[in-house]
């Protein structure tokens, strides 16, 4: 499965953080930045655009499938949004 086949890909800003400075939000060109918070089904995240910041929470299936997605945004830092969708979430580990 790819980023872009999540069912909450391409995320939204949450409307609350959104700051008020009147920049039109592409969210595919926004830059990947910091991971803040990783849950069970969902992984909240800062996303730069402009220079100014974003955050998006994306919500997804399950606690093993947020941690796969904090991976891939934590190696993608400062990369767009649109160019990560393709990217494979990474295979199960298999247990020794």
């Amino acid at each position: 499965m790819r980023l872009m086949d999540l069912p909450g890909w391409m995320p939204k800003p949450i409307e609350s953080l959104i700051p008020r400075h009147g920049d039109a939000l592409a969210a595919g060109q926004a830059t990947i930045g910091n991971i803040l918070r990783v849950m069970d089904d969902h992984v909240v995240f800062s996303c730069l655009l402009n220079g100014r910041p974003f955050y998006f929470d994306l919500n997804v299936p399950d606690r093993k499938t947020s941690e796969k997605v904090a991976e891939i945004l934590r190696s993608s830092r400062g990369k767009s949004m649109i160019s990560i969708s393709t990217i494979k979430l990474p295979a199960d580990k298999k247990a020794a």
